[in-house]
């Protein structure tokens, strides 16, 4: 991979990333404000956690929104837009991995004390699981798409 293609596909990694967290962050926004609309319509206080946790996945499937659509951005600029879903899959299979790093990570949490920062990073495994998932080797075929040409 040329050195451009590998800077270009960073910033598309760090510009999904800036997306997706803000279309997350707009969803646990509005997850919030639905249930907390929602509680004073029904007369009837919503727990903390069924709100945590509608929040939890409202976010992550807006996050997952956010990778998709700069993704997609991306796919169309080079007329590649039928390779959406091959990197959806393996967004979801990276996802997946960083759901089992951080199931393995807690796991191993409870034998032996953590770093602070370790306790806290590795919480997103999953989220750095979709974003790698999805951007492996889109800049190698973005190279062979244009030898073709």
């Amino acid at each position: 991979m040329a050195k451009s293609e590998k800077v270009n596909v960073l910033l598309l990694a760090f510009e999904e990333t800036l997306v997706a967290l803000a279309y997350g962050f707009a969803g646990v926004v509005a997850t919030a404000l639905c249930v907390g609309l929602l509680s004073v319509l029904i007369g009837k206080q919503v727990g903390l956690v069924e709100s945590g946790l509608a929040a939890t996945i409202i976010g992550g499937v807006a996050f997952l929104i956010g990778i998709l659509s700069t993704g997609y951005k991306y796919l169309k600029e080079d007329k590649r837009e039928n390779l959406l879903l091959k990197h959806f899959l393996q967004g979801v299979f990276g996802f997946i991995a960083g759901l089992a790093v951080l199931l393995l990570c807690l796991k191993i949490e409870e034998l032996q004390s953590w770093n602070a920062f370790l306790d806290y990073a590795v919480y997103v495994a999953p989220l750095i699981g979709l974003l790698i998932g999805f951007n492996h080797r889109i800049g190698h075929r973005r190279l062979r798409a244009a030898a073709d040409s």
